[in-house]
């Protein structure tokens, strides 16, 4: 019978998923350093937007629960907690595009 993925399932898969794209991103002999660096982060984008076999991935910002006091009283901005900053396709932003 199915059933629903475990977060350390679901974590696993998406580990492998980055092991594998370095592995594949490494082996590119027609590209620079800087371009196959380009290619992993982009392709990591991909992978957190769900345009590959796996879902969609949040990313939350999560602060250090001291972190607006701190920053209050440095008077200086603060990350607020819970604010998902994908809220868009991450790959078709990442260089500008």
């Amino acid at each position: 019978m199915s059933k629903a993925k475990t977060a350390g399932e679901v974590r696993e898969k998406f580990l492998d998923y980055v092991r594998n794209l370095t592995v594949y991103w490494e082996k590119v002999s027609n590209k620079s350093s800087f371009e196959k660096l380009q290619g992993l982060a982009f392709s990591i984008m991909v992978l957190i937007d769900g345009g590959t076999m796996m879902p969609g991935f949040d990313i939350v910002c999560r602060p250090h629960p001291d972190d607006e006091e701190y920053h209050k009283d440095q008077g200086t901005d603060w990350y607020p907690d819970g604010v998902v900053i994908n809220k868009c396709q991450m790959h078709e932003v990442l260089w500008g595009e």
